[in-house]
């Protein structure tokens, strides 16, 4: 009895959510809470990296390692709004159905997504590096 319980809700599983896996709405779900993940991971890495000894002043710390665990933080930060807000053009899109959905629809999104991050964190990095190096 219990084992054709499970068979059963395999089968209505995997007949019910396994055609409507590979959609654009689970796409940009996965890509958001991918960045929730690396978030989470980021600060870690930054904790770990500025709070590493007990003997160093924190706010004056300033090694390559620093500012990298830095820079990746705001990046991780950063591609999570930007995840965000690909999530809400989506869910406009659908609701008001102002373009076709496509694969190249898809493409638009992911430079949003990770994109977009890319170019603000090299210009937060170059105007850093140029006008205040600590």
């Amino acid at each position: 009895s219990e084992q054709s319980y499970f068979t059963t809700v395999k089968l209505i599983y995997s007949v019910g959510y396994g055609a409507r896996l590979h959609c654009a709405r689970n796409y940009i779900h996965i890509q958001l809470f991918g960045t929730f993940i690396l978030k989470a991971v980021a600060v870690f890495i930054k904790d770990a990296t500025l709070f590493s000894s007990e003997d160093t002043d924190h706010c004056t710390l300033s090694t390559f390692y620093c500012k990298a665990a830095v820079v990746f933080c705001h990046y991780c930060a950063m591609t999570n709004f930007f995840w965000l807000l690909v999530e809400a053009l989506f869910l406009n899109s659908l609701l008001l159905s102002s373009f076709y959905h496509s694969r190249r629809c898809l493409w638009g999104f992911s430079l949003l997504g990770w994109g977009v991050p890319v170019v603000s964190i090299m210009l937060w990095i170059m105007s850093r590096v140029y006008f205040e190096d600590t």
